[in-house]
């Protein structure tokens, strides 16, 4: 019976996977875990992408200020209708380093993140290819590694006996006990270069918005003008560093990926640059942001810190 339940819960699975796109139904699967967060992330991202995107695409294509004014005029409404959301895995996991969610919000609003990106894209699609309108584009960076180099190589190693050396060297080490003989590497710098700056861009976008969101306000106008101000600083960082897209957001990078080649990708490269970089800047903005004013990181408190002014009570300013 178990058996039988099992493989028609298997059949089901595999039914549904080939037909909806790839990561879809893994990303689905985390929806009872936090159901309103889950939600929450799924509809903001799609509102997010349609409001965004079509900066420089739909509108302001010749004009980079009407370009940039529809980016902040889109980073407005899509937070006002979401009702505010993360829609990027690296201020959700950020957000749990610091202990603002717990770890099945934190989940549950990267799963909704992923699966709203992952029905934008060919959703918006479908809009572009039905109104003609310019299609979207998203985050994306090609680790070039040189053909001539590779063709070069290869051919100078097959005629000089190469193919054959190395395996036989390596017994002669196996059997005398010496130090295998090494060999060039070859790392394509574009992919750490991407890292870097998916890194540093996501580290100076979470500390944009501790500052203005925790640090800074702005009077009766405050959420105009700081998500304004919010958005002045996604659309500098995406001009400033161009390597990976950018992205700055996880789900961006992925969502797109799975859009563009029809699979998750399996190149290690993406996962490294998209989600090790930008969560990894997320962190290190978290730590920095928690020195600064003396939050906990991870649950444990700093040895260091904080070095922000405590505020001075009115009763006291009166005394």
């Amino acid at each position: 019976m178990l058996t039988t339940l099992g493989n028609v819960i298997k059949d089901a699975h595999a039914s549904a996977s080939a037909k909806l796109p790839a990561g879809l139904v893994l990303s689905l699967a985390a929806y009872g875990i936090h159901p309103q967060s889950f939600l929450r992330e799924l509809i903001g991202t799609v509102i997010m992408i349609g409001f965004t995107f079509p900066a420089g695409k739909w509108i302001g294509a010749d004009s980079l200020p009407v370009a940039w004014a529809c980016h902040a005029i889109g980073v407005i409404l899509a937070d006002k209708i979401g009702g505010g959301y993360h829609v990027n895995p690296a201020v959700s996991t950020t957000m749990y380093v610091l202990g603002e969610v717990d770890y099945n919000e934190c989940y549950a609003r990267i799963a909704g993140a992923m699966a709203g990106g992952i029905l934008s894209f060919p959703f918006y699609l479908m809009v572009t290819d039905a109104t003609g309108l310019t299609p979207l584009g998203g985050p994306d960076f090609s680790p070039e590694i040189s053909v001539d180099a590779f063709i070069s190589e290869c051919v100078a190693t097959c005629l000089a006996g190469g193919i054959l050396s190395f395996p036989f060297y390596l017994m002669v080490t196996d059997a005398t006990g010496l130090t295998p003989l090494g060999g060039p590497d070859f790392s394509p710098e574009i992919s750490v270069d991407a890292f870097i700056s998916e890194c540093v861009a996501t580290c100076l976008l979470l500390l944009a918005i501790f500052i203005l969101n925790w640090e800074m306000h702005f009077g009766k106008f405050h959420y105009y003008i700081k998500q304004f101000l919010t958005a002045l600083a996604i659309r500098s960082l995406i001009e400033f560093f161009p390597t990976a897209g950018p992205a700055l957001n996880p789900m961006l990078g992925t969502a797109w990926a799975i859009f563009a080649t029809g699979k998750i990708p399996d190149d290690p490269a993406h996962f490294f640059v998209y989600w090790v970089g930008c969560c990894l800047g997320g962190f290190i903005a978290a730590l920095l942001y928690a020195i600064y004013a003396g939050k906990e990181i991870c649950g444990k408190k700093l040895p260091i810190g904080p070095f922000k002014k405590p505020k001075v009570s009115s009763d006291k300013k009166k005394k």
